[in-house]
């Protein structure tokens, strides 16, 4: 079943176009591989209900129940981290704020929505600047093979900082434009919600809750 759901992720992807479709392969293979590698390995070696043995290493036994349980673990959170994936490479910052308002979420908080999304992308390119400027300044990062402690400390402070200002700024970039103030407002973002999008979220709904009655009716 999560195989299934993620197969109709993955073509939503392709639709979507070249561009997107690289962007959530590779996005989603590099959040979810280590993930895998790790369950396939705790499970597959350590698995306590094993009964088929395929292979043994001293303490460590390959069993066919433990690979099994390691696949529907790692199949399910590859549907999640594709899932969340497909839709941050999809969905823009005002397309995002308008539908948490048409969904009912109280004012203002659509509206610094598009702030926290936006921390991470931002977090990065902050590190990777003061990462350089201290390389220039003859800081080395590593120290040999391993993080350098001085210049994580170097790294840190001066990347909280920059990112407690810039979310400040735009914080108070919002409230000058009135976004603590009452009253209806009108939105320049018009989403687009067809039918065929609507009975798509309804069968979803309609398959979550057919998959959580199968799973949990008595056998």
């Amino acid at each position: 079943m999560p195989l299934g759901a993620l197969l109709v992720v993955a073509v939503a992807a392709w639709r979507e176009g070249r561009a997107v479709r690289r962007a959530w392969f590779r996005r989603s293979l590099v959040a979810i591989a280590p993930i895998a590698v790790g369950a396939l390995l705790m499970n597959g070696l350590f698995f306590p209900d094993g009964q088929t043995v395929l292979a043994r290493f001293g303490p460590a036994a390959v069993s066919a129940e433990g690979l099994a349980f390691a696949a529907v673990v790692v199949a399910r959170l590859a549907l999640i981290t594709g899932a969340v994936v497909l839709v941050a490479a999809t969905t823009g910052a005002e397309e995002l704020a308008e539908g948490l308002a048409e969904a009912g979420l109280p004012h203002p908080l659509p509206a610094y929505a598009p702030i926290a999304g936006g921390l991470l992308p931002e977090l990065r390119r902050r590190a990777s600047d003061i990462a350089d400027a201290q390389r220039a300044r003859g800081l080395s990062l590593r120290r040999g093979g391993l993080p350098n402690p001085e210049a994580a400390r170097a790294l840190v402070a001066p990347l909280l900082a920059a990112v407690l200002d810039d979310v400040e700024a735009r914080t108070r970039a919002l409230e000058a434009r009135g976004i603590g103030l009452e009253g209806r407002r009108t939105s320049m973002v018009v989403l687009e919600d067809g039918p065929g999008q609507r009975a798509g979220r309804w069968l979803i709904v309609g398959a979550s809750l057919a998959a959580l009655i199968a799973a949990r009716w008595p056998r």
